[in-house]
């Protein structure tokens, strides 16, 4: 049984296994920047970012052995090592829903990791609009929360943008009541995202009803709000509270502790197909009767999965919906070409959105 006579033998030992990690990942880097020359040299418009490829790096870190570390844990370390050696070939310039302290941001560093240059934007719009102008080379927008539902205004995006899926990333959400110094009862308004909103809908019933709900951009602009005005709360999160100097008067307040959202990653690269792959789609169909039924056939008659399926009134066609699937596999699968090929014959339009890794961590 060791002692505590062995803490200095033990500690030289990781210092020495420090060392030895450095030297590879400063050799992993240099090969990392062979890679990117290369690129450069065989490509006028050379990709760096590669989520299929990353997702397979990550897939393969957490089968492996990983002893005492949980496997995501080991995968989250590769991220960053990957995020550095992104870097080191070409920075890349990433736009998300902010300012700082958002759940968009929280994304965003989840999927590319902390070496991007970040591009806060004010609105969803603006995200598509920096990827799709050329100023950002992807942009991170949130899709879906597993309490409000669907973002009607990133749906409303994507049924016009060009621009092309690159990945999903799925973060959990708390949401908090923050204030500043001052009388907690003396609250008036609460500034929140809608959909923040929506899930502590049955919190604020319960302790603020008189107060005004006002919806904003972000819940980073929330917090902000909330720091300069009097008598004013936001619900965001824990980043929010320290970034903008709010007290956190109470936590976990929305309606369900598995509050999850799902972000979708866009760029304009067409991915080839990982080892799990996701594709997502958007048809659009007369409001006729038996018009989900219709769409669904095609799915199960080639045996594509349907992960996803919610519609909307298409914008601008009246007497028209929009169905947004997520289906199982990659658009090049010969199932989902065939599934294609049936639904052309009974809708009115369709847009494949793209294809990409389903979310590893």
């Amino acid at each position: 049984m060791m002692t505590a006579d062995d803490l200095p033998s033990l500690r030289q030992k990781i210092d020495d296994i420090d060392q030895q990690i450095q030297a590879l990942l400063v050799e992993r880097a240099h090969v990392a920047l062979e890679v990117g020359e290369i690129k450069k040299s065989n490509h006028d418009e050379p990709v760096f970012y590669r989520p299929e490829r990353e997702a397979a790096i990550l897939s393969n870190v957490m089968a492996r052995d990983c002893g005492p570390l949980e496997p995501k844990a080991m995968a989250q370390i590769f991220r960053t090592i990957m995020s550095a050696n992104l870097a080191v070939q070409q920075p890349i310039d990433v736009a998300y829903l902010g300012p700082e302290g958002t759940f968009s941001q929280a994304a965003a560093l989840k999927q590319f990791g902390h070496s991007i240059q970040q591009q806060p934007q004010k609105t969803i719009a603006d995200v598509f609009k920096s990827v799709a102008h050329g100023r950002a080379n992807y942009g991170v927008v949130p899709v879906e929360n597993s309490i409000g539902g669907i973002i009607n205004d990133t749906l409303e995006a994507l049924v016009k943008t060009p621009l092309t899926l690159c990945g999903e990333v799925t973060i959990p959400i708390q949401q908090n009541f923050l204030v500043a110094a001052g009388d907690e009862s003396a609250i008036k308004k609460i500034y929140s995202h809608e959909q923040s909103l929506a899930q502590c809908r049955d919190w604020l019933d319960e302790h603020y009803p008189r107060a005004k709900r006002i919806a904003v951009a972000s819940n980073g602009q929330a917090a902000l709000m909330a720091r300069q005005e009097a008598g004013a709360a936001a619900i965001a999160s824990l980043d929010c509270a320290e970034l903008y100097h709010l007290h956190v008067a109470a936590t976990n307040v929305q309606g369900k502790n598995d509050n999850a959202t799902r972000f979708l990653v866009i760029g304009q690269q067409q991915l080839e197909a990982s080892q799990n792959d996701r594709t997502t789609l958007l048809v659009t169909v007369k409001d006729d009767t038996g018009a989900l039924e219709h769409i669904i056939q095609p799915f199960a008659k080639h045996k594509v999965n349907i992960t996803f399926i919610k519609s909307r009134p298409a914008p601008n066609q009246a007497g028209h919906y929009v169905f947004v699937l997520d289906v199982d596999g990659h658009r090049d699968n010969s199932d989902f070409k065939a599934c294609l090929k049936d639904l052309v014959e009974i809708t009115d339009n369709i847009k494949v959105l793209g294809s990409y890794p389903k979310a590893v961590i």
